[in-house]
């Protein structure tokens, strides 16, 4: 207890005697406290009651004098005194957790679909028992998927502890995709239709929902949906591109898009995809298939009879008539090509 304590207690004391005295007990009070204080007489001696009354002002003077000799042994200065407050507050503090994160600043909300936002500002937010941490922007939207977590919309900049996810990756899902992580530092911004990741630390994995794979190095920004480029890119792995060899794999990743670009109605980005791609093609067998491709976005799709005429004769005299004969047969007629 402070000396300003010890003050305020002696003040009340005080205060407290002088209104017994001015507001003395009614006579049967009295006389039943007299008996209970002097035992069986009504009157004490005489010189009692001033001696009692003098005992009772010094106990009370030596109890606070004890109270303030006490609270100046224990007292700390004041700024030791703030340390050990924030630390005993921090330590005993409850850790806060809404929508399966752990809150370590702001005030985020949780919206009815279980989405978090930060509508007073930024927040910076923890899972995987810490060693994923996400810093939302105010116009951020995220949401938990069991271990991982999807940006819905916003800036948010994610933290893996280098090697956390080495056995078990951690995925954070966007619009047109998923980003693959192993331990690193990035930012996510994703709007309505669109969005983007830069690489700031280590390494990252973009998964396209096509089936392309981009890999990215710190210092890297990738923006999707992809552009013709990165798709052209992504159907050329590196280890494909260093022996000049295209996998299974990635054929079978590269006609699924060209599928989807089929589907959008984008065929002169299918066309220049499997033409970039045939000269890596060592299986004739699959190369002949690309090329076949190539020849029905001509035909059926671009209605470019020049050149589909063109590719049909360079068909022919390449692989012959064995596997796709009946059909070139059928799109030449159509097409009226000598």
């Amino acid at each position: 207890m402070s000396e300003p304590q010890s003050r305020d207690i002696v003040k009340l004391l005080r205060q407290a005697d002088l209104k017994l005295h001015q507001h003395p007990l009614r006579p049967p009070s009295e006389a039943r406290l007299r008996q209970l204080v002097y035992g069986g007489e009504a009157q004490p001696k005489r010189g009692f009651q001033g001696l009692w009354l003098a005992a009772a002002c010094g106990t009370c003077a030596a109890i606070s004098a004890l109270v303030w000799i006490n609270g100046q042994r224990h007292a700390a200065p004041p700024s030791q005194r703030a340390v050990q407050l924030i630390a005993s507050s921090r330590q005993g503090a409850p850790e806060v957790r809404i929508a399966g994160f752990a809150v370590l600043e702001g005030k985020p909300e949780q919206t009815l679909d279980r989405q978090l936002r930060c509508p007073n500002g930024s927040c910076r937010l923890t899972m995987r028992k810490g060693q994923a941490s996400l810093k939302m922007a105010r116009s951020a939207r995220i949401l938990r998927r069991d271990r991982d977590v999807a940006i819905i919309a916003g800036r948010v900049e994610c933290t893996l502890k280098k090697d956390a996810g080495r056995k078990d990756p951690w995925h954070v899902y966007v619009s047109h995709g998923q980003i693959k992580v192993t331990g690193t530092r990035f930012t996510v911004v994703q709007g309505q239709a669109s969005g983007s990741v830069t690489l700031h630390r280590g390494q990252i994995s973009y998964l396209d929902k096509g089936g392309q794979t981009i890999v990215l190095s710190a210092g890297q920004t990738l923006r999707w949906p992809l552009s013709d480029e990165r798709l052209a890119q992504a159907s050329h792995p590196s280890s494909h591109r260093s022996t000049g060899r295209l996998g299974a794999r990635a054929t079978e990743a590269l006609l699924l898009r060209v599928e989807q670009l089929r589907s959008q109605g984008r065929y002169q980005s299918a066309v220049r995809q499997l033409r970039a791609a045939l000269p890596h093609v060592q299986h004739k067998v699959t190369r002949e298939r690309l090329h076949y491709e190539v020849g029905t976005l001509l035909s059926m799709h671009m209605h470019d009879r020049r050149a589909a005429c063109q590719h049909w004769n360079k068909h022919l005299a390449q692989f012959g008539k064995r596997r796709y004969g009946a059909e070139i047969g059928k799109l030449r007629r159509e097409l009226r090509c000598r």
